[in-house]
């Protein structure tokens, strides 16, 4: 039994960011199809998008996407160096974001928490950058 519907029609998913602490910088989003380099290995991803921050908001859409699972990991990259930025034990410094806002426990939050299944045309997700 498949996971998800058997269409072959391309979806589109659009995401709204939310609770960014300032308007510095921009939200870095990078979507996946597997665990493989999730949620800190861009270069792994299967899409990147970067998007400007509003009132502490910001939104995407990532269009003609296979059916499919995939997760959604982000960055507010405040100081625009492209990268997560961390104190000495490694706790990071800006905020961050998983789709299902999937929770960090002892670690980066975990694929199978942040999965969702693309299987309609349009797909809306809501996430909540969170902070240390």
């Amino acid at each position: 039994m498949a996971l998800y519907s058997q269409s072959t029609q391309p979806g589109q998913l659009h995401l709204k960011i939310t609770n960014l602490r300032n308007n510095q910088g921009k939200v870095s989003i990078c979507l996946y199809q597997s665990s493989d380099g999730f949620p800190s290995l861009p270069e792994k991803a299967y899409r990147i998008a970067n998007a400007d921050i509003q009132q502490g908001s910001s939104e995407v859409t990532f269009t003609d996407l296979p059916p499919g699972e995939y997760a959604v990991s982000l960055l507010h990259d405040e100081n625009g160096n492209e990268k997560m930025d961390t104190n000495f034990l490694g706790i990071p410094r800006e905020g961050y974001g998983t789709s299902n806002n999937a929770a960090a426990i002892f670690g980066p939050p975990k694929f199978k928490d942040a999965r969702f299944i693309l299987d309609k045309p349009v797909m809306n997700i809501e996430i909540k950058v969170k902070y240390f």
